[in-house]
């Protein structure tokens, strides 16, 4: 049974893309049903709330009845691929993409299938090839808790095909860098301390090496799609000679959600009393590339010089001194102001709701060190309107 609707052979419609790549012997039919759709960025509301959250897309290969069968659909896309390359001997793999809505920045390269062919004897270790594909259950997170902003609204996803001649690749290993190069990537969309900048790009030049001079052709051409809750099928269709079409079908799922600071969803856009401890201001972090980093000491050491400028307080605080308590020391009368820089920080990090959360934790635990109604300011209002209050 075909995994297309029902008009999938039909000529295709203005959001419908189809091409045929015609070889000597067998041909791809690429296909996918999903619009493409690149909103604007004032127009593309999220199920998110506020307008702002966080996205997670996952990836999933194929239905079970397929997997049952895994051998025969592995060696059906061995002998198919390398009739598009001109039957040259090297390595194979499909790999999902994804960009920023603007087609401008690199945020996930995916392989989800590797093969090894040779001229003289065909498809090579199957058996290490089904072996990977099981540890991975078939599945994987391209993009975990992406920041959904004004700015951050659609993702473009597609699939591409990598030929390598004469050269063996181990699959796991760029499994590996390709998911410590998607957190980086997701990192260096927010403002990072200026050593952050090298180690992201080294993680990048490694994921490249492992397809420097490698030969690329587009299976799916990449599409835009809105940072909203979403199932997207996709499918590279393989029409192999005397034989029914066989599909590769890729199902990526778009998750939101409001904060990552609890489990769950937030019920009315408020945090429930007792859901959060003061322990969530120091403990929070994003992860750079594969080293978790806490979002305080991001930051206190950012290149920004406003959110650096806190760095004077938070270290104080955090060392058990008072702030701007002592009416002599005119340098600490900035309280209020370096509170304002970072609450501002903190919502070029985390969400609105996160954000309000993470500033309440900060001014519950250090309200007695500080003044605190200088740091709250106008900010209690807004706390009030996800359920949250700093109580004496």
């Amino acid at each position: 049974m075909s995994i297309f609707p029902a008009n999938a052979q039909q000529e295709p419609s203005d959001k419908t893309i189809s091409r045929i790549l015609q070889t000597q012997n067998s041909k791809l039919l690429l296909h996918t049903d999903a619009p493409i759709v690149v909103p604007p960025p004032a127009a593309a509301a999220t199920s998110a709330g506020f307008g702002d959250g966080y996205a997670t897309i996952t990836y999933e290969i194929g239905s079970t009845s397929q997997r049952k069968n895994l051998e025969k659909w592995i060696l059906w896309i061995a002998n198919t691929l390398p009739a598009s390359f001109g039957n040259t001997s090297g390595t194979y793999t499909i790999t999902i993409t994804i960009h920023d809505g603007l087609g401008k920045t690199l945020l996930a390269k995916e392989p989800i299938l590797s093969v090894q062919w040779s001229t003289t004897r065909g498809f090579l270790f199957i058996d290490k090839t089904v072996s990977d594909l099981r540890s991975t259950s078939w599945q994987g997170t391209l993009i975990s808790d992406m920041p959904v902003t004004q700015v951050n609204r659609a993702v473009r996803i597609g699939i591409e095909v990598y030929q390598q001649k004469d050269r063996s690749l181990d699959f796991s290993a760029i499994k590996q860098t390709a998911q410590a190069f998607s957190a980086g990537a997701l990192a260096g969309l927010m403002p990072l301390p200026a050593a952050a900048g090298p180690i992201i790009d080294t993680v990048g030049n490694l994921l490249n090496s492992f397809y420097q001079n490698s030969t690329k052709t587009s299976l799916l051409e990449e599409q835009g799609h809105p940072l909203q809750a979403a199932k997207i099928p996709l499918a590279v269709m393989f029409d192999v000679p005397n034989e029914d079409p066989f599909p590769l079908p890729v199902n990526v799922t778009i998750d939101t959600r409001k904060s990552r600071l609890i489990n769950g969803d937030l019920p009315g856009g408020r945090f429930e009393k007792d859901s959060l401890t003061e322990a969530i201001f120091a403990n929070t972090s994003i992860l750079i590339v594969d080293k978790p980093v806490s979002i305080v000491e991001l930051i206190s050491s950012s290149t920004e010089p406003r959110f650096k400028s806190t760095r004077t307080l938070l270290d104080s605080l955090a060392a058990g001194q008072d702030y701007g308590l002592d009416p002599n020391n005119r340098k600490e009368a900035n309280g209020g102001l370096l509170c304002s820089n970072l609450y501002d920080a903190l919502n070029s990090y985390l969400s609105p709701y996160d954000a309000r959360a993470m500033f309440w934790a900060f001014v519950t635990k250090y309200q007695k060190q500080m003044k605190k109604d200088d740091c709250l300011g106008t900010r209690k209002s807004e706390l009030a309107a996800v359920g949250l209050s700093v109580d004496n």
